[in-house]
């Protein structure tokens, strides 16, 4: 069930849930959030939240590599955050500033690992894991005669540790795979139906390994898309044409060790949409 209040300036928010299985009998899910604007330009939130995830059929029974022995994830999730509305020039230029800070704790997560003396990768519960971070977000929105401008800036930082104690040698490592740094910019100038764009994504060094070892280090990377865009109609049709270079700088970056990932590429996507047949 979901219940909502409202009061003035502040809405709060209560979710319970309750999954039946017969092999784990779960416990209730809460969710309980609430938003105060003080100000008509400022708004404050938080979320708190109890998380529970079976494994799923791939994890499970996939092949080569699923574990039919892996425990339900489930823990907890919570977070605040802040932002603020800045309009300039008569409203014709709006920045939003959002900052949020979040902490989750897992038990039993389910993660997929290189099986030892094989190529082949299989889910394991890695115990107790950490979670601890902050995003902060820029949009912007300009509008100027039959331009818009667009920017949207995204900085993560996450910290994710395993704090498993009977793995004194993973204990308090971050988890493999993931990024201290994260950063993504989009960029979009829009003129009547044409738009053209351009996303700007960095991703920090990684451990490819549980222990951290510099051995397994991946170097970050930064990666450059742009596109551009037309829209149409015809009659009754409308859709989208669009034109997009991936990876711009062909840099070369793997996400995966061992695993290149495609330099520069070219796309065309076509889109129709047909409102009424007859």
């Amino acid at each position: 069930g979901a219940f909502q209040y409202e009061q003035s300036n502040l809405t709060t928010n209560l979710s319970v849930r309750q999954q039946f299985n017969p092999y784990t009998n779960p416990a209730p899910q809460f969710s309980l959030g609430a938003n105060y604007r003080p100000m008509k330009k400022l708004f404050l939130r938080s979320h708190f939240s109890t998380k529970y995830r079976m494994p799923t059929m791939n994890d499970k029974y996939w092949q080569p590599g699923g574990n039919k022995n892996l425990r339900p994830e489930h823990g907890w999730t919570a977070e605040v955050g802040a932002g603020y509305t800045f309009d300039y020039n008569s409203h014709r230029a709006q920045s939003t500033l959002e900052m949020t800070a979040y902490q989750s704790k897992i038990q039993d997560m389910i993660e997929w690992m290189p099986m030892k003396g094989s190529s082949f990768w299989h889910p394991v519960n890695t115990s107790r894991v950490r979670t601890r971070g902050l995003e902060t977000s820029l949009s912007h929105t300009l509008r100027w005669n039959r331009y818009r401008l667009q920017l949207l800036s995204l900085y993560n930082y996450t910290r994710a540790v395993n704090l498993n104690e009977s793995q004194p040698d993973i204990y308090g490592k971050q988890l493999r795979y993931t990024p201290f740094h994260t950063l993504k910019n989009n960029l979009y100038i829009t003129r009547d139906t044409y738009t053209l764009g351009t996303t700007l994504k960095y991703a920090g060094e990684r451990f490819s390994t549980a222990d951290n070892a510099p051995s397994g280090k991946l170097d970050d990377y930064l990666l450059m898309d742009l596109f551009v865009s037309k829209k149409m109609k015809v009659n009754n049709l409308k859709g989208n044409i669009k034109f997009s270079i991936k990876n711009l700088m062909d840099n070369q970056y793997q996400i995966i060790a061992n695993y290149p990932m495609p330099g520069r590429a070219y796309y065309i996507h076509l889109n129709i949409q047909m409102n009424q047949i007859f």
